[in-house]
């Protein structure tokens, strides 16, 4: 029996859609599990995120918000989301989606699998049925060690941002012990191998494992057993 992946583009009376419409600019980024949700709003101009922040309390006032280089940080616990969301239609359609999701322009874009290609079919009839607009880019058969390594983390989404040194640095380090305890090579090593001096390598290296803290985070406050920082009881 095949298994199925579609990608669907979905625009729908939401906040993130009816935000991005408004502000072409932005880029929203979710991700979430049965206890959360986190999203990160990215956007050049400061205007746009404080617009987004405002118009956030509003909606959930309880939740979690911070902000640091151009991005704003949105967290609020499950059991406040929208059960009209898409994320609850794809559950009840009996189909499982790769996160983060993205909503650019008006438009959440979904990496959806099931077992049955009935079961996205009646997720689009879903969506639309709730006065939600789809496009289908496509929907194919995917064998099944496919369909198990695809449903992981993208690598893209972990590494964005990080230049081919910076991650030619970490692997080197990461590869040779330098993260053990003890580490079982210095700083001066390293920037030998890599021929540059040890400054420039620190440097290097600090910027890379800040910008896979900043890619993995949300996924990082997902799993904090934590309540939701700022939730009010």
């Amino acid at each position: 029996m095949s298994n199925f992946e579609a990608q669907l583009e979905i625009s729908h009376d939401c906040p993130y859609c009816r935000f991005t419409r408004k502000h072409p600019d932005s880029t929203i980024t979710a991700w979430t599990n049965e206890m959360m949700h986190v999203a990160v709003i990215e956007s050049e101009d400061q205007s746009t995120l404080d617009d987004y922040e405002d118009g956030f309390h509003e909606y959930l006032p309880f939740a979690h918000v911070s902000r640091q280089r151009g991005r704003l940080e949105i967290a609020y616990g499950a059991e406040h989301a929208d059960p009209s969301s898409v994320i609850h239609l794809i559950a009840t359609s009996g189909c499982i989606y790769t996160q983060p999701n993205v909503t650019k322009d008006g438009w959440e874009s979904y990496r959806i699998f099931s077992f049955s290609q009935e079961n996205i079919v009646s997720l689009v009839e879903s969506i639309k049925a709730m006065g939600g607009e789809v496009r289908i880019k496509s929907i194919r058969p995917v064998e099944l060690p496919c369909f198990c390594s695809d449903m992981l983390v993208p690598a893209e989404s972990i590494l964005a941002g990080l230049t081919d040194k910076q991650v030619e640095m970490l692997c080197e380090s990461f590869s040779s012990g330098y993260f053990d305890q003890p580490a079982k090579v210095t700083a001066d090593e390293l920037a030998k191998r890599a021929g540059v001096s040890r400054s420039t390598f620190t440097e290097h290296l600090r910027k890379a494992e800040g910008k896979v803290l900043t890619n993995v985070f949300p996924i990082l406050r997902l799993a904090c057993k934590r309540d939701v920082p700022g939730k009010h009881e």
